[in-house]
């Protein structure tokens, strides 16, 4: 196959760099591309001999345009002509300027007619006539009204001359009626409104214009710009409302001078964008004329709509960004904030303002999405801030691996582990030489990342070598490879010279971990590490007692050497021990180990192992023993050695000989029976669940990995198949990490289409595998396992059918070979129990078919349960009653896989309901068989946990009914309270140590039980928080001598040391922390919340390695705690951290009720549920010693925490988020104390109070400290000394969060009634807003806002703030607050001035309105306050502010042309 050709090289720019201009060829900044056939490329002579010489085509090349030009002005007259010119300009401004109203006295017209062919032929002369030689030989009669603009608008003067026509029209009335009658502002408008109707373009866009000249020149007032919005409130047609967004867009640039009328327009056109969005349906086309209908049929409805929406989206954009203030509106910021970033952004694109060619955004739309940031920024300021705005966008732009952590901490079971590898070691990183600072921090943050403590997961040194085996070998050349190789060596031993681990053996044995798996790896090597410390001297007996040269002995010690030579063992020994040196302890361990775990199993590592032909059958009673799982001590022996002695043990000697058992005799006569063939591996499922279990306690999980894949490979052991698909789900994100996700897919794919081919298809398996796809088809549900969200492989259609059949299908083996399997092993003496009973009753002495008498899944669950339970009644022998269980479990899913669908979730719930409520089986001492049996469902996957643990659920609050309504428990009720509850500690627990009293789990069965606990998600944290909190109020109702007291907090106590639960947990600390806590406060019952506080200080206590057993009531062990706590906050443990926080104030708070007993009680509990004696507690022994622990915490985080900022305000508002509310009002209190006697508050101060305020919701407190806030402001003001930043800046940001409650108050005292300023002033809530008004506007109007050392966003936190207060406390409370200001007479510095007064009514009105010395305020007539009527009754003037303009003595030529074009 040829070789396609090469792309030619096209330079481009870099990814960062935006063009000069978005639409003109300008090219890129400090980029030049090459050129086809440039001088430089030229083979000439002078460039062969000498080389490309570049000349300059400028004396400078770093020379403007302006240079160039200031240079010709400075020779010649070119100065002298300019200035000539200018000067005229200036003269000839002022000469049409002139206007002397007060002495000029317009002439009036003295002859009038109506006669129609005068008055045409008046009208023609007009046109270019002077108006004054018309008036002198007579005028029409002409009449100030709609028949004027008709006949302007169909005639269509030039603009001057029309307004003069108007002003006559007004002149004539005054003679001939001595007034004028008509308000001309409504009269224009409602001709408008008229006209809209008409639907002709050219008349529409005249008259739009002539009304803007007539504003221009005072002929109309501000109402009619509010009359037009109002208007276009009013319609309803799509086409209509597009026409008339004309007219508003023609004043547009006059509504910006106001901030009610832009808030107005603003509001509307989103609500609109809002409306058409939802109904997304056609416009029914306009009924109001035959023109208005023939359009709307001609462009269409969805046309219509769309320029709508285009002419709507361009003035959305327009005032935007040149009024990014008319967007701050809080209250109503959620509703359109997604509506106007589609605007803003989206849109566009999609109307032809694309990218730049390089793809990234051109200038004008990286402007906008600053002015975007900071508009989205303010209007959340008043909000509750977002974490990501604060917090992390704050540490992501001071800490430069912040972003490398977000990607790794991408990597688990939902996300897609191949996208998370590129992105953090990209194909196209920069080639390794000029990126070496860049690579060593990404590989120092990969080993942080997979060492620190501050996550959870074994899974992160699999990703890291992942990781750096994909950057290892991302290049060709083999060179290059080298060099990454030699950098990764000594990058990673700089890592172990500047990495400490303390003094922690834990420590050691993580960095081990992560070390080991590089060794293995390649990517680095103990040779060379060894070989370094030896060469710099640290094995030196006068540097061994060094703190660094300790460490590496340490590491040394941990390292494992994978397939390590003889010289590399006695290079290590010669390390630690010296010559002839050695440990003996490692040796004993290693020893000790080994013979425990061949004695675990015997038939692997005993005699005979190499004459089998088969997988050994267990026998159930005589290897119940071997079942079980290993024991405590060598479960921390294993755990608690180093990991060199954990890979010694696993990778050199267990894997090796599981490898070697397998079938090594040849198919004869005695063997050619069996399923196993040559090669085949001789595990059975409990010596695999026990390899399993080593290799889970050692964390070599990359040798559980292969060894589950070599087993699944080389066995067709049908009960092997079950327990490898649970060992593949409990370790999903381990072989996702290590990179190994198609070798498992292609593992299991494979295994069951050779079992399709056999017609024993293993449904566990079917599933699986269609959870690795993310098939859904016919509504396949996995029991308890939420769907993931990425995909292993995407399957063709066929094979996906194929799948959901194979679910779907009954398997074809013989059932009556599979029951009568089962019927031989249960013996003779359960025969008479199974003829007697239903479903089984046999019509025929033979084997076969008809033993199973019956099809109904409920009568053959019900039947198994009788059977079970009247053989436990003659049989005393646990193990002999375990054995039948495990068959009839067996039995009933042989069944379930030929006849039904697998499941029966439905008949259990029938199951429960007969033998649960009906016949009360757990209400009796000798059920325990009945727990193990649904145990033994579970782990035979016929019954899901969640079903379950509904059940269970359910049974619980019937007992807690019973509590509630005053009926005390009898025995049976209690039994069956015990028995649930060792049932619960069975599922969820898995400690596997009940022995002979509760049927003990065996190893398989606890790691398939853990299998389904691990992918439970946080709803069943609600339901296990109700069975927990309705086990306390059980147990507070038991006698003390009763054995489930004892049960409950053994519960209690191993499920908050579960690890599926401890994970959970840290994965949703604040659901955890609500449904275990914040529910059980609810509760009647006192000791509820403390238990449960107690239990989930255990569950989350040793997450960070704190001490969770604070059992004291000193304070001085609070505050240790604390400090110790807040010592290892970062922004990744933040979460965990508060709800310990917050776990620590409430076990302080009911410690102090707890030991406050009644007379006749002696008990008391610990934190970990056990009972302790104590002696009966006063009232007055607590009130006069607690009381001083939760002050002396609140004074340690107020004094020491936050007035010494020792952690950053984000953090500590996280931290005491949530926190109870007695706590927080004592914090609050505090606080307050805090702020009269501290004048510079930390920075972020106000985040703590938002915190607080919110927990207390007390409005009374809101008023309170507003009002100390507000004397405290004033008093800091008139200190010129005081720093402005963290004194009243500070002080104002806590006023925020104080407005709404405050504005509430306003609104409820119903502000429409307030009509003077005396009863504005007798309510406390108003004369407080208008307090904080008047402090706010002598800020924004002082210099001391724009100091150099001021934030400039203070500027625009005061303005918003005032804008909020103004606009949400009603309009006659703001017409009243506005004519105060007034009288203050503010002085609003330049800087800053139009954004002030677009807000604020502080400049009286410029132009008059109204006659005989009254005026009325723009401002006011905008907010539709005082009597407009009076606007219209002008007598002795034309109109309000109408310029009247005298006719000029002479008209120069010039002058004249301007005019002319201008007219044109």
């Amino acid at each position: 196959m040829a070789t396609p050709p090469r792309k030619p090289f096209k330079p481009q720019p870099p990814r960062t760099l935006a063009r000069l201009h978005r639409t003109s060829n300008l090219g890129y900044p400090d980029y030049y591309p090459p050129q086809p056939g440039q001088e430089e490329d030229s083979m000439s002579e002078s460039n062969v001999r000498q080389g490309f010489i570049y000349t300059q085509l400028l004396p400078d090349e770093l020379a403007t345009r302006h240079d160039t030009v200031h240079a010709n002005l400075q020779g010649g007259r070119a100065l002298q002509n300019m200035g000539d010119f200018m000067l005229d300009l200036l003269k000839r401004k002022r000469y049409e300027d002139e206007s002397d109203v007060e002495d000029f006295q317009p002439v009036n017209p003295k002859r009038f007619w109506t006669d129609e062919g005068l008055t045409q032929e008046w009208y023609k002369k007009s046109d270019t006539a002077d108006l004054y030689d018309l008036i002198k030989d007579g005028t029409p009669y002409l009449k100030r009204g709609d028949s004027l603009l008709e006949n302007l608008c169909k005639r269509r003067p030039t603009y001057i001359r029309a307004l003069d026509l108007i002003k006559l029209a007004a002149q004539i009335e005054v003679v001939n009626q001595g007034q004028a009658n008509q308000d001309w502002t409504v009269t224009c408008f409602e001709f408008l409104k008229f006209q809209i109707r008409l639907l002709e373009p050219d008349e529409w866009r005249y008259c739009v214009q002539l009304a803007r000249f007539q504003y221009e020149e005072g002929l109309i007032d501000q109402r009619f710009l509010k009359l037009t919005l109002d208007h276009l409130q009013t319609l309803s047609d799509h086409s209509y409302i597009a026409i008339w967004l004309y007219l508003v867009l023609e004043f547009l640039s006059i509504y910006t001078g106001s901030g009610t009328l832009m808030r107005l327009l603003i509001d509307y056109l989103l609500k609109k964008i809002k409306d058409i969005q939802i109904s997304n349906l056609p416009i029914p086309p306009s009924h109001d004329g035959n023109r208005a209908s023939t359009l709307a049929a001609t462009t269409g409805n969805a046309q219509t709509s769309e320029r709508l929406v285009s002419t709507i989206k361009k003035i959305l954009w327009a005032s935007f960004v040149t009024l990014p203030d008319m967007f701050v509106f809080p209250k109503h910021w959620n509703t359109y904030k997604d509506i106007l970033h589609n605007v803003l952004f989206e849109s566009r694109l999609t109307e032809g303002n694309e990218p730049e060619e390089s793809g990234h955004p051109s200038l004008e739309a990286q402007e906008t999405s600053k002015i975007w940031e900071r508009v989205k920024l303010r209007n959340e300021f008043f909000g509750d801030p977002k974490e990501d705005l604060s917090m992390f966008k704050k540490y992501l732009s001071s800490e430069p691996r912040a972003h490398l952590f977000r990607i790794l901490d991408k990597m688990d079971h939902s996300m897609n582990h191949f996208e998370i590898l590129d992105e953090y070691f990209p194909i196209k990183t920069p080639s390794f030489p000029t990126s070496e600072a860049n690579i060593l921090l990404r590989l120092q943050t990969l080993c942080h990342w997979a060492v620190t403590n501050y996550r959870v997961g074994n899974h992160r040194p699999y990703v890291a070598c992942t990781l750096l085996e994909k950057w290892k070998n991302s290049e060709d050349d083999e060179q290059e490879r080298l060099r990454r190789q030699l950098f990764l060596q000594d990058s990673l031993l700089q890592f172990l010279d500047e990495y400490n681990c303390g003094t922690s053996s834990e420590g050691y044995q993580v960095v081990a971990h992560l070390f080991g798996e590089l060794i293995r790896c390649g990517h680095f090597s103990p040779t060379k590490y060894m070989q370094r410390l030896i060469s710099r001297g640290d094995t030196n007996d006068s540097k061994r007692s060094e703190e660094r040269t300790l460490r590496h002995l340490k590491y040394v010690k941990c390292l494992p050497l994978y397939n390590g030579t003889r010289y590399l063992y006695n290079q290590r020994r010669w390390i630690l021990y010296g010559v002839g040196g050695q440990d003996k302890n490692e040796e004993l361990t290693y020893e000790n180990l080994l013979h425990k775990i061949m004695a675990k199993l015997p038939r692997i590592f005993g005699e005979g192992a190499d004459k089998l032909d088969a997988p050994v059958l267990d026998d159930a009673i005589d290897d119940f023993e071997l079942s079980l799982p290993l024991d405590h001590d060598t479960c921390d022996l294993i755990k608690n050695t180093t990991r060199f002695t954990q890979m010694r043990l696993t990778q050199m000697w267990l894997l090796p000989r599981v490898r070697e058992f397998i079938q090594k005799a040849p198919i004869g006569e005695h063997n050619w029976r069996m399923p196993t063939q040559p090669g085949s591996t001789l595990l059975n499922a409990r010596q695999f669940s026990t390899i399993i279990q080593v290799l889970e306690h050692a964390q070599d999980f990359y040798a559980l990995i292969e060894i589950s894949l070599w087993v699944l490979e080389n066995t067709m052991e049908r009960s092997l198949f079950p327990v490898i698909v649970d060992t593949f789900s409990r370790h999903e994100i381990m072989w996702a990490a290590m990179g190994k996700s198609m070798e498992v897919f292609r593992a299991l794919q494979n295994k069951h289409e050779s079992l399709r081919e056999k017609s024993a298809i293993e449904r566990s398996m079917a599933e699986y595998i269609c959870h690795l796809c993310g098939i859904t088809k016919n509504e396949i549900v996995i029991p308890g396992r939420q769907s993931t969200n990425f995909f292993i492989h995407d399957l063709t259609e066929e094979q996906k059918t194929q799948l959901n059949e194979d679910i779907g299908a009954r398997l074809k083996i013989s059932l009556s070979s599979a029951i009568t399997r089962h019927k031989q092993n249960l013996g003779n003496d359960l025969l008479p129990l199974i003829t007697r009973a239903d479903g089984f009753r046999s019509p025929c002495p033979s084997d076969g078919p008809g033993w199973l008498h019956s099809d109904n899944p409920s009568v053959m669950l019900n039947s198994s349960i009788e059977i079970i339970h009247q053989y436990s009644k003659e049989c005393s022998d646990y193990r002999e009653i375990r054995r039948v269980i495990l068959i009839f479990g067996d039995m009933l899913r042989d069944i379930y896989d030929r006849t039904k669908d697998g499941r029966i979730d439905v008949v259990f719930k029938h199951c429960i309901e007969r033998h649960v409520i009906e016949n009360g089986v757990l209400k009796h001492h000798n059920t325990n068989w009945f727990l193990h049996f649904l145990v033994i469902l579970i782990v035979r996957r016929l019954l899901s946990i969640d079903v379950l643990l509904s059940e269970i659920v359910g049974s619980f609050q019937r007992l807690v009914s019973k509590i509630l309504n005053a009926e005390e428990l009898n025995e049976m009720d209690i039994e069956q309270a015990t028995n649930l509850t060792l049932l619960v500690s069975m599922v969820f627990a898995q400690k596997g140590d009940y022995r002979s009293e509760y049927f003990g789990l065996c190893t398989m069965d606890i790691q398939m039980l853990q299998t389904h606990c691990a992918i439970l998600s946080h709803p069943t944290l609600a339901l296990l928080s109700g069975i927990m909190r309705d086990l306390v109020i059980i147990e507070s109702t038991v006698a003390m001598t009763s054995p489930l007291i004892e049960h409950i907090q053994k519960l209690r106590k191993n499920l908050a040391n579960a690890l599926w639960f401890r994970r959970l947990c840290a994965a949703y600390p604040a659901k955890a922390y609500n449904y275990f806590v914040i529910s059980s406060r609810e509760s009647s019952f006192k000791s509820t919340e403390k238990n449960m506080v107690d239990m989930m200080l255990i569950a989350f206590g040793d997450v960070h390695g704190m001490d969770h057993h604070v059992t004291t009531r000193s304070s001085a062990v609070f505050l240790e705690y604390l400090k110790d706590m807040f010592s290892q906050i970062n922004m990744w443990n933040i979460h965990q951290i508060s709800v310990q926080f917050r776990l620590c104030m409430d076990s302080i708070i009911l410690s102090k009720k707890s030991l406050i007993l009644p007379e006749n009680s002696t008990t008391a509990t610990n934190l970990e549920g056990d009972i302790m004696m104590t002696e009966s507690i006063s009232r007055d022994d607590v009130e006069s010693d607690e009381p001083s622990v939760e002050l002396a915490v609140i004074k340690y985080v107020w004094e020491q925490v936050i007035n010494q900022q020792q952690l950053d305000a984000h953090f500590i508002k996280e931290i005491i988020d949530g926190i109870r509310k007695d706590v927080a009002q004592e914090m609050l209190t505090y606080g307050m104390s805090v702020l009269s006697r501290c004048e510079p508050l930390m920075n972020g101060i106000d985040l703590i109070f938002r915190v607080l305020l919110k927990a207390v919701n007390d409005e009374e407190k809101d008023i309170k400290l507003c009002e100390a806030l507000l004397r405290q402001v004033k008093s800091l003001y008139e200190k010129s000394e005081a720093e402005f930043q963290s004194t009243v800046m500070a002080r104002i940001h806590l006023l925020i969060p104080l407005v709404d409650p405050l504005l509430s108050r306003v609104v409820a005292v119903k502000p429409e009634k307030i009509i003077s300023h005396e009863m504005f002033e007798k309510i406390r809530e108003c004369r407080l807003i208008e307090q904080w008004i008047f402090i706010l506007v002598q800020l924004l109007t002082s210099n001391r806002i724009h100091e150099p050392d001021n934030d400039p966003a203070n500027f625009e936190v005061l303005l918003d703030l005032v804008s909020l207060l103004l606009d949400e406390m009603g309009t006659k409370p703001r017409v009243i607050v506005a004519s105060e200001l007034k009288k203050a007479n503010f002085v609003v510095p330049s800087m800053g001035e139009d954004r002030v007064r677009r807000i604020l009514p502080l400049r009286p009105c410029q132009r008059p309105f109204g006659v005989d010395g009254k005026t009325i305020d723009p401002w006011k007539v905008t907010e539709y306050v005082g009597n407009n009527k009076v606007l219209g009754n002008d007598t002795n003037t034309l109109w309000p502010g109408a310029k009247i303009y005298r006719r000029p003595k002479s008209r120069k030529p010039r002058l004249n042309r301007k005019l002319s074009d201008s007219s044109s």
